[in-house]
């Protein structure tokens, strides 16, 4: 088992301290995550993980406006994240580009934008996206709250078809709203990890983090 642990503090703008546990027979690496706050950009407010610890699950999303897969996702995710609050499911999206890439992914574009009707939080020192190695929007995370930490259970699409077009329905797979049903039932998802499709996230130095598969 390798493990590493990191601490990182930012001012007031973002502080994160995690521990990473990874095992050669898990198909999908164990993360351990104690605390990370990042500014909401609809309120300018804090909000840190601590605050949802009786959630039954958070779902990370990373996704910014500028990729047109996340723009094609945002009524979907919108009524997910309505459908699964009624089971104490709490969703989160991130934006981790570049915030040089256009107005949209300044702070106060983002919050004028409002795509979202769950929090919407500024990840633009990019910290987060690193540790957790996620390069593409979108992508999903499932965090499960553990003692005193958070498992992550899922990573990968939202599903299968990011196209809204009509006829698509009966060819979907909704791994995200799958893996989360799963977890509601005090399981494992079936399905932990998936392949991803989308826009590379626009990294400040453009030197991505490696991406295990």
């Amino acid at each position: 088992m390798k493990k590493s642990t990191i601490f990182l503090l930012l001012g007031l703008s973002i502080s994160f301290w995690g521990k990473l546990k990874a095992q050669e027979s898990d198909t999908l690496q164990q993360l351990e995550i104690q605390a990370f706050s990042l500014p909401n950009t609809q309120d300018s407010s804090m909000l840190s993980l601590d605050s949802l610890r009786g959630s039954k699950a958070i779902a990370l999303i990373f996704c910014s406006t500028h990729c047109s897969f996340c723009n094609n996702y945002i009524d979907r995710l919108n009524s997910m994240a309505a459908e699964f609050a009624k089971q104490n499911v709490h969703f989160i999206a991130i934006n981790s580009d570049d915030p040089g890439l256009s107005e949209e992914n300044t702070f106060g574009g983002m919050a004028a934008a409002r795509p979202f009707n769950f929090p919407y939080l500024h990840d633009s020192t990019q910290i987060i996206a690193r540790l957790l190695e996620v390069t593409i929007n979108p992508e999903a995370l499932i965090l499960v709250p553990k003692d005193s930490v958070f498992r992550l259970v899922y990573r990968g699409k939202i599903d299968n078809i990011p196209l809204n077009i009509p006829g698509v329905e009966d060819h979907r797979k909704p791994f995200l709203a799958n893996a989360l049903k799963d977890v509601l039932k005090a399981k494992s998802p079936l399905v932990p990890k998936t392949a991803l499709g989308g826009c590379h996230i626009q990294f400040i130095d453009k030197e991505e983090p490696s991406k295990q598969e």
